[in-house]
């Protein structure tokens, strides 16, 4: 029996369950929560145009526990604070046009927790990917994660899984960057939603991009690093690079139920 991917559609664009997480409020109530809202008066006129039905959770920096609620719940978009309480509320509300679900981290929240684990938590919940399923999209957004943290938002090179006399100059550099606020509070943004009956899924970050064009084949099917987009490649449909190599799309094929 085929997944009806209207209905699918249809729940991504609007939520049937009540949330009570914290921080949960609609587009147009959002306005009266943001302390800066007189210095950003273009803000209020973006949110203006938000589907009421659009339920946005803000999370509090670091809380793990309220990210994971929160993706479990009926929200359309759950956004971390950053440690100074800000978020990127324009880019979220301009990504909201669109019926889709986002998730907005910073850097350092992105590493730490199991994103693509929780991220599918939140799509298992909104039926946008059967539980059959789910190991391949799994497998794609980690690689995707980890390329937008480590090489992107981070800009390392290298891989924590190269060969040993690699790994300690490869940590010690991960705990420099994250260190820096200004890399570690970078954004990692993820997207999903539901077009021409396949689930797409966009990973975003805020590095410096790259070239897709230029990056070696991976020839060796035994390598343990280098081979993100290889892997995302085998276990979706397609793969799109967009934005100087900043965001990366996979799509995933029409699935039938089992």
């Amino acid at each position: 029996m085929p997944v009806d991917r209207g209905k699918l559609a249809a729940r991504a664009r609007s939520p049937q369950r009540k949330g009570r997480g914290m921080g949960s409020v609609d587009g147009l109530q959002l306005c009266g929560q943001i302390p800066d809202l007189h210095s950003r008066p273009q803000l209020a006129a973006i949110l203006a145009d938000m589907d009421p039905a659009t339920r946005l959770y803000l999370v509090e920096a670091g809380a793990v526990d309220q990210l994971t609620a929160a993706l479990r719940s009926d929200a359309t978009a759950v956004v971390e604070l950053a440690a100074d309480t800000t978020a990127p509320l324009e880019q979220v509300a301009a990504a909201l046009r669109r019926p889709l679900f986002l998730l907005s981290l910073t850097t350092a929240t992105a590493w730490s927790l199991d994103t693509a684990a929780r991220f599918c938590d939140g799509l298992e919940q909104r039926d946008m990917v059967p539980a059959q399923h789910r190991g391949e999209v799994e497998l794609g957004l980690h690689e995707a994660v980890i390329n937008a943290v480590l090489h992107g938002n981070l800009g390392l090179q290298g891989s924590l899984l190269d060969l040993p006399p690699l790994f300690e100059r490869i940590c010690t550099e991960l705990s420099r960057a994250m260190g820096e606020a200004t890399l570690s509070q970078r954004r990692v943004e993820l997207a999903a939603w539901v077009a021409e009956d396949s689930l797409h899924i966009r990973i975003r970050d805020e590095g410096n991009g790259y070239d897709p064009a230029s990056l070696p084949a991976v020839r060796d099917p035994a390598a343990r690093s280098g081979r993100g987009l290889e892997i995302m490649r085998a276990v979706s449909a397609a793969v799109t690079v967009e934005e100087g190599g900043r965001s990366v799309t996979l799509r995933f094929p029409p699935w039938t139920a089992a």
